[in-house]
């Protein structure tokens, strides 16, 4: 029933709703641990409150960053009859790259999606809309984006994508994070979990049919992204027995895609560590904790500095909770006895 509850919120606008308006990788900041120390440390409060919101994983697709269908097909879509959007697209991406103002590149980016419009190609339409959302991402304007979203989906759906492509399940991604970031908790959980089991049973027929063929490592990858994603999600809503299973699921993917020396690896390491104290289980936390600094600390160009310096602030605040209960337990005892 989920499955026809979220494809129903993203396909629901209607296509003249377009017209009122009208994937970073490669390295995600750790989370570190956890609330309390960013209340502590007005230097970790400030960087993005010692973990990345949920903005930063839109705009990467958190760990995994693949380049799936919605990328790969744009040189497609714009074909020499559109030579004129593709070099606007180009002139805005080339103005974001430099550092300008994010509206110049909007203005250019609405500009090719009013010509998209005149000449009624819904799938260059869907791709300058796609661009649009993700630009109003960057400026945190959600409520810009998510409908561009929804149309974007629309779009792909009506020429023919299917609901189970991987372009539909990242920006289905999108929209869940969306919906998490703004406390929309019923809407983000549904669309998570319909993301995560329409991925896994792609996953599932791929290796069936023995495809362990590009396809198969990209939709792998969609898979760690989704669960990496949600497991971020269910930690901040201390759901935390199911953050560390998804997490640790992501983990897997990523030693399976990338390797036990990759940075992926090992911020998903310090997630599980992150999550484990939060649990209480600081042996655990120590654990996981400990394998993602001796990695760094051996591999010097796999973690940067500032990789590094979250890695240990998980380890000392998991040393000090420790402390803690230690110094608790006799106090404890004493009052009981």
């Amino acid at each position: 029933m989920f499955r026809t509850f979220f494809m129903t919120q993203l396909v629901c606008s209607s296509f003249s709703s377009m017209r009122l308006s009208f994937r970073y990788m490669s390295r995600r900041r750790p989370i570190c641990c956890h609330q309390q120390l960013s209340k502590a440390s007005p230097k970790f409060q400030k960087n993005s409150q010692c973990r990345p919101g949920f903005l930063s994983v839109l705009l990467s697709f958190s760990l995994f960053g693949t380049s799936t269908s919605t990328d790969e097909n744009m040189k497609q879509d714009l074909n020499e009859q559109n030579q004129d959007i593709s070099d606007l697209i180009q002139k805005g991406k080339k103005m974001l790259v430099k550092g300008e103002h994010t509206s110049k590149a909007e203005m250019l980016y609405l500009h090719a999606l009013h010509i998209a419009l005149e000449r009624k190609d819904r799938r260059v339409i869907a791709r300058v809309q796609d661009l649009l959302a993700n630009l109003a991402l960057t400026t945190n304007q959600l409520d810009k984006a998510e409908p561009l979203f929804r149309n974007v989906l629309q779009n792909l759906i009506a020429t023919g994508t299917s609901q189970t492509d991987p372009a539909v399940l990242e920006i289905s991604l999108k929209l869940a994070s969306i919906y998490a970031q703004r406390g929309e908790k019923e809407l983000a959980i549904t669309g998570y979990e319909w993301c995560s089991e329409t991925c896994r049973n792609n996953v599932k027929e791929m290796e069936k049919k023995n495809l362990k063929t590009k396809e198969y490592s990209n939709g792998l990858a969609l898979l760690g992204m989704i669960l990496d994603s949600y497991g971020r999600y269910l930690h901040d809503i201390s759901q935390n027995k199911l953050a560390f299973a998804y997490t640790a699921e992501a983990l897997e993917i990523s030693k399976l895609l990338f390797g036990e020396k990759d940075i992926r690896t090992l911020v998903l390491l310090n997630d599980l560590s992150s999550i484990k104290s939060t649990m209480g289980d600081y042996n655990e936390a120590l654990e996981y904790a400990r394998r993602a600094i001796k990695v760094a600390e051996e591999n010097p160009s796999i973690a940067d500095a500032s990789e590094k310096a979250i890695f240990y602030a998980n380890l000392s605040y998991i040393y000090v909770q420790q402390g803690v209960q230690q110094y608790m337990k006799p106090e404890t005892n004493s009052i009981n006895n």
